[in-house]
Order: structure tokens, then sequence, then C-alpha cells
């Protein structure tokens, strides 16, 4: 059994994280890379975003609502945060994360107009 990976992914700012690039076209299309390079959806794509990362065994992190700005400003709310549990395996807890992001997605939706998807 192989436990869960414990490293967050590191971008360059301005480059899109290379994890994109195994996204479905539709999801890859979806993303918006910020300045920073955190990658975000509209609300409308973020559910297809969360299975399609988890799809591709990516663990999902984290939520977070934002709100864009015309001056490129952004409001941001932590709306969930993944904990490891002990004895999971990694497909256990890239299943988990995802199921615990889809859930608090409802909220992140009414929290902001995209949602930052971290993994």
């Amino acid at each position: 059994m192989r436990s869960p990976r414990r490293t967050l992914a590191v971008m360059r700012v301005g480059e899109p994280d290379s994890d994109l690039a195994a996204l479905p076209d539709r999801v890859r299309a979806a993303a918006h890379v910020h300045h920073n390079g955190e990658v975000v959806w509209r609300n409308d794509h973020a559910e297809d975003a969360i299975n399609a990362l988890a799809d591709n065994g990516k663990l999902i992190l984290g939520l977070d609502a934002w709100t864009l700005y015309p001056d490129g400003g952004v409001m941001e709310i932590p709306v969930s945060a993944w904990k490891e549990q002990a004895g999971e395996t990694e497909d256990e807890a890239i299943e988990r994360a995802r199921r615990e992001a889809l859930d608090a997605l409802p909220f992140a939706k009414s929290e902001g107009s995209h949602i930052l998807i971290g993994w």
C-alpha cells in the first residue's frame, strides 16, 4: 500500500501547471490561470474540474471561493481543506478528497464567482 502524497504542487508565477495538460479539453479550456499561477474555474465548470483532476490521480487539497474584481483584485474565501487520515491508501484518499470537495462545492459557489481548486 502506498501512502497519500504529502507534497504540494509548485508552479512558477505565470506558468500554468503541467497537470492541466492531462485534463480533458473542455476542462482545460475552462481553466483560468491567475497571474500568480493559481488555477480557478468559473462556478459552472468547477464540478467537471474536480472530477477530472481526481480521475487523473490528483488529490484535491481544498476549495476557495473567489470573487474577481475589474481592477484585477481578488476576494478569496477558504471553503474546504483536506486532512490526512491514517491508514488510507492513495486511491482512498483521492476519492475521499473528491467527495469532500464536491460536498463543499455548493457553499463555495454561493460565496464567489470562481472556484480555486488546490491539488
